[in-house]
């Protein structure tokens, strides 16, 4: 029994250590330029993923029929920088993702991609070029497809809203309790202020949560 335990908590301890957004000393070292194959192999990847494979990564994974193909690091083409702690959502067959840090430094881009292709990415309204949420991690960012943007017909845009959901700032450590929709169509942000007699968002600033659409809303759990 006690073995066990001891094998758990260096388990968890393990676990720890790989955190992205941890505030320890020495994050990642020993990891670049040895046994990247390997640790590769202990993630469980699923169709694409971005930037969340080693510390400051900006390799894109392509999962196929039980293979990845890395594609490797995006280079000097238009792509999102390296970082973690950020949110991705699929519309069709597109891939939005939002935010992310490093650890200097906290973002509030929005990027997207076209799974059909893997060629591009392409950045979706440009923090200095439109009204966006503030930089953070921790957040959510969901497809809510029964969901229309403000002030449209019932049916109007139904299909293409994203919303944003909390997070917080990697290095001031501000938490928001905002709610944002970005619309897929017109690449416009805007705020939403449900309940609270529309003064604000959620009930309380929140980061790590979790979001899923579900019927006519949105369903959000847990949290910091």
């Amino acid at each position: 029994q006690g073995a066990h335990s001891q094998h758990h908590h260096q388990h968890q301890q393990q676990q720890q250590d790989m955190d992205l957004g941890g505030e320890g000393e020495g994050e990642g070292e020993g990891r670049e330029g040895e046994g990247e194959e390997d640790f590769l192999d202990d993630f469980d990847l699923d169709n694409v993923d971005f930037g969340v494979l080693l510390p400051d990564g900006d390799d894109l994974v392509h999962m196929e029929d039980g293979e990845y193909d890395d594609e490797g690091s995006q280079g000097e083409v238009q792509a999102p920088g390296p970082r973690g702690g950020h949110a991705a959502a699929l519309v069709g067959s597109t891939m939005y993702i939002f935010g992310g840090n490093t650890l200097e430094e906290t973002y509030n881009d929005l990027w997207r991609l076209d799974l059909d292709q893997l060629d591009a990415w392409e950045q979706v309204c440009p923090p200095q070029g439109c009204s966006a949420p503030t930089a953070r991690i921790g957040h959510t960012l969901t497809w809510i497809p029964s969901l229309s943007p403000k002030g449209g017909a019932a049916s109007e845009g139904k299909g293409h809203c994203l919303m944003l959901i909390g997070g917080r700032n990697y290095l001031t450590r501000e938490y928001q309790h905002q709610i944002w929709l970005f619309n897929t169509q017109s690449s416009e942000w805007q705020r939403v202020r449900p309940g609270n007699g529309g003064r604000r968002g959620l009930d309380r600033p929140v980061t790590g949560l979790a979001s899923a659409a579900w019927a006519d809303g949105v369903l959000v759990l847990g949290g910091l």
